[in-house]
């Protein structure tokens, strides 16, 4: 069981409190969420020409015009996770502060918010226990900071206390929080500046979950590191690993995503696997078993071209509807119910012209071909957009919001990027 869904319950009865306590379930070993960090560490000596520290000249105009601004967020807000200045949670969608123009995509799972700008700089703010913004601290950022980070970065992607690069010449760089190995250097010291990871070459996508890491090569192949406990690795055991494994019975991938403790792909011929953790029907094969080795989700076997993990699944088909599983309780699969879970996936309702989904902690999202977005599921602190705090449990439109290019959903918060 995941520690922020067992909170999640908690907080249906104890409904005064803001946030999800980053606890872990009665009868499972409880993670620490913060490490000693390394803040010297940089790539070794051969790479070090290749870290770009942010200059004055990298900062961007502190005012821009409202027409311009290219980023919003909305929901809690507890750790600046919105960027714009202060921790007021917002119902609806708010510009962050510095981010005017130049952004192609944002991630999110924590706490943590990450920006890639079309010049190949990252850009984070929000939770930096752990050192996952990259600056070289592990101060916490009320607005976006560039990333010590690699040039010509191509895409991001988010773990619970980790970030993760893809660099345009098929590397992924790696930092934050690193007890379960999930920056893949070998090590388990968190790093506070990217580390590239080892044994990887020619990848194409890159995925995070809670605690671990996966990357998707030129080959269709699957490699996975970090936390195991659950057999999110894929590689037939449940033994945690810092350096990249390939899962098992697995090939002709084309996209891939991290759950909160599982891990999920799609096939080349549009079918979906999934592995790791089945607590609450995740893995969507109608059991509760954890899966160690990718299986096929019930009746997915065709047809689809993108997943998204929580502690619920999400796979969206070329036809452009979308398909949930696993937790529940909030109406995040979007079925017109709160069944606390479903073992199988189900139709979500009121979706047409989706080209992405996202699976936030307890809420999800769908972009649509026309740049408007639904949301549905919890809506403690906003985290829907729609102005109030009533959750949803079909999908409805994120007020005030159109144009949108990406999205990204955190532990109770929302990004758009226009």
């Amino acid at each position: 069981m995941s520690t922020r869904a067992f909170t999640g319950l908690v907080l249906c009865a104890l409904t005064a409190l803001v946030g999800a306590a980053i606890l872990d379930a009665p009868g499972e070993d409880s993670f620490p969420i913060a490490a000693p960090v390394e803040t010297s560490t940089a790539p070794a000596p051969a790479q070090a020409d290749e870290i770009l520290p942010a200059a004055p000249s990298d900062a961007p105009t502190p005012l821009c015009p409202n027409e311009t601004w290219g980023t919003w967020a909305w929901g809690s807000n507890d750790v600046f996770q919105l960027g714009d200045g202060t921790s007021t949670p917002r119902y609806l969608p708010n510009p962050v502060s510095l981010l005017c123009t130049g952004v192609i995509a944002v991630a999110s799972r924590g706490k943590c918010s990450v920006a890639l700008k079309d010049d190949g700089s990252v850009w984070a703010w929000g939770d930096n226990q752990s050192g996952q913004i990259g600056d070289g601290t592990t101060v916490y950022r009320s607005e976006p900071v560039r990333t010590l980070v690699v040039s010509q970065i191509i895409a991001v992607a988010a773990g619970g206390h980790h970030n993760l690069a893809l660099r345009s010449d098929g590397t992924v760089w790696a930092w934050g929080f690193n007890t379960f190995g999930q920056l893949g250097d070998g090590t388990t010291v968190s790093r506070s500046t990217p580390v590239q990871v080892r044994r990887l070459t020619g990848i194409v996508a890159i995925g995070a979950g809670w605690h671990h890491s996966l990357a998707l090569d030129v080959d269709g192949r699957v490699w996975a590191w970090g936390l195991n406990r659950d057999g999110q690795l894929g590689d037939g055991s449940t033994t945690d690993s810092p350096l990249p494994v390939q899962a098992v019975d697995l090939n002709e991938v084309v996209a891939i995503s991290g759950g909160e403790f599982h891990s999920m792909a799609v096939r080349s011929d549009g079918s979906v696997r999934t592995w790791g953790d089945n607590y609450w029907g995740q893995i969507g094969d109608g059991t509760r078993t954890d899966r160690w080795t990718p299986v096929q989700p019930v009746g997915l076997s065709s047809g689809f071209v993108a997943v998204h993990g929580s502690d619920h699944s999400m796979a969206l088909r070329g036809d452009a509807t979308v398909w949930g599983w696993g937790f529940n309780h909030y109406g995040q699969i979007g079925d017109g119910t709160t069944v606390t879970m479903r073992l199988t996936p189900v139709q979500t309702v009121n979706l047409t012209s989706v080209i992405k989904i996202i699976a936030g902690a307890f809420h999800s999202l769908a972009l649509h071909d026309d740049g408007a977005i639904s949301s549905w599921g919890w809506n403690l602190n906003g985290a829907l957009g729609t102005g109030d705090t009533y959750d949803r449990i079909v999908p409805g439109p994120v007020v005030g919001l159109g144009g949108v290019r990406d999205i990204a959903a955190g532990d109770g918060y929302s990004l758009a990027t226009k």
